[in-house]
């Protein structure tokens, strides 16, 4: 399955519960850049999809791609 950062921020706190400031935090970025994310009014990096793929493991939720 393919993913948006978008839909995989979205779908972290909604369906699991994360808070935006952990997911901030733990993607090393500032918590309006994370808004802007989260609203999909910005694009992540391969650095930053890496890190999204990898905090999505952690939660076990099957992505093969972060787009």
């Amino acid at each position: 399955m393919t993913m948006t950062i978008k839909e995989v921020l979205k779908t972290l706190h909604e369906e699991f519960g994360v808070s935006k400031v952990f997911m901030a935090n733990k993607l090393d970025i500032s918590k309006v850049y994370m808004t802007e994310l989260y609203q999909g009014k910005k694009l992540g990096s391969k650095k930053m999809k890496r890190r999204v793929l990898e905090l999505t493991q952690k939660y076990n939720i099957e992505i093969e791609e972060v787009i």
